[in-house]
């Protein structure tokens, strides 16, 4: 179960199987159509040697916590978590409650806002099939901050990162990311589904906390987030020393290391570290032989983690990141 909590299973990711988009997200499953659309295939790493985020792993957490307790879900979520919290606006959605000012979901489209795609709330279950509201989270975090929901001990193992069976420390703990930002710790998690999108970031050591929500799929609201941070705190950015490596040292970098959510790619050019990442573009400059820094955004890092057993990176920028694992010899 710490496997499937921590992303470290190896167990495919249902949502990202080509035969999900389109038709079989709009049919209605049970919790045995949902399992037998992953059952059968191959675990894609050793459980334990990597992170990949996987919808798979909480959908079987969720079965797990029924199956033991004897009652459904929704029922174990409310009483072991909404209830103590105060949450009474929260809920494991279905298509036929009527939830009194539920917000539509949205995309962007080519001409404007177009009503997001359909999607059966009998799917995602633990892996993201909650509603809720902003003073249902403000409560969620105030039992957080008062240890209504996890003492001192489980809010240790929650906020611990896991240990890859390579010695490794991966920035995810049971549930919640784990980051910097400017030197401050940043504990957090963002969320996306049809039509919606959420970010929940703590600052343990400042007291703070940001939540945000929006009924419009695909946003980022880490911009937003930062920009909230940098108001409140007043964070100087960093000043970083780069230092000069040899062109060999760079060329055995190069390579595409994708991860189940994305790809780092990275070429040397010019005598030249350089990485793409989505829409980015970002010359690095080394800051030591395995971490490098962005010229046009030193909050963007990346460090390669020689010590694993298979060539590996991992980009990290304020609340965001990507450990890949190369697929293709350097050169």
């Amino acid at each position: 179960m710490r496997h499937l909590l921590t992303h470290t299973s190896g167990i495919p990711n249902f949502t990202r199987q080509s035969d999900f988009d389109g038709k079989a997200s709009r049919i209605d499953h049970t919790d045995g159509d949902v399992l037998a659309r992953f059952a059968a295939l191959p675990l894609e790493f050793e459980p334990g040697s990597r992170y990949a985020y996987c919808n798979s792993g909480y959908r079987l957490l969720d079965m797990i916590a029924a199956g033991v307790s004897g009652a459904p879900y929704a029922d174990v979520l409310a009483e072991r978590v909404l209830t103590p919290a105060g949450m009474h606006d929260t809920r494991v959605l279905s298509d036929e409650a009527i939830v009194p000012e539920r917000a539509r979901g949205y995309h962007n489209g080519p001409d404007g806002f177009v009503n997001a795609p359909y999607l059966s709330m009998t799917i995602p279950g633990g892996a993201g099939g909650l509603g809720s509201t902003l003073e249902d989270l403000l409560r969620f975090d105030r039992a957080l901050r008062e240890g209504t929901l996890a003492g001192e001990a489980l809010q240790r193992r929650l906020f611990t990162p896991v240990r890859l069976s390579g010695g490794r420390a991966e920035d995810y703990g049971l549930g919640w990311v784990f980051n910097t930002y400017r030197g401050r710790r940043l504990v957090y998690h963002d969320g996306g589904i049809e039509g919606f999108a959420s970010l929940y970031v703590r600052l343990p050591d400042e007291d703070l906390s940001i939540i945000m929500l929006t009924n419009l799929g695909g946003h980022s609201h880490a911009p937003a987030a930062v920009e909230l941070i940098d108001t409140v705190l007043q964070l100087p950015p960093p000043e970083h020393e780069p230092v000069d490596l040899p062109v060999s040292a760079l060329d055995a970098r190069v390579g595409s290391y994708p991860d189940s959510n994305g790809v780092v790619e990275i070429t040397a050019e010019g005598g030249q570290l350089v990485v793409r990442h989505g829409d980015g573009v970002h010359l690095m400059r080394p800051l030591d032989p395995t971490t490098y820094f962005a010229a046009d955004d030193p909050d963007l890092v990346l460090h390669f983690h020689d010590q694993d057993p298979a060539p590996s990176c991992t980009l990290r920028y304020p609340l965001g990141w990507i450990t890949g694992y190369r697929t293709e010899p350097a050169g």
